[in-house]
């Protein structure tokens, strides 16, 4: 159909792969699918890959008052070399 849109999901191993990046992307490398314009089966998308990726993850979606909460962090360092560093957690009651 005119203007399909499929999202794909892209796993990638982005250890020391940190800073600007462009991302490609081909369709119908062959022309084997016939179309009004063949000119258009090639994209890129420029993104920026942080040194430093941070993920948050609460053990449920809503909590009732005074309910304890559960949260798991993962910091990760995807630089190509060690860093040093200081992690600084503060829990308010």
């Amino acid at each position: 159909p005119k203007n399909h849109r499929s999202p794909h999901l892209l796993n990638s191993h982005s250890r020391g792969k940190s800073g600007n990046r462009v991302i490609y992307a081909v369709v119908d490398r062959a022309n084997s699918v016939k179309e009004f314009n063949e000119d258009n089966n090639e994209a890129s998308l420029s993104i920026n890959i942080p040194e430093i990726f941070h993920e948050l993850r609460l053990d449920k979606p809503a909590y009732s008052a005074y309910e304890d909460m559960y949260i798991t962090t993962h910091i990760i360092n995807i630089k190509n070399s060690v860093s040093p560093s200081t992690f600084i957690m503060l829990v308010l009651n």
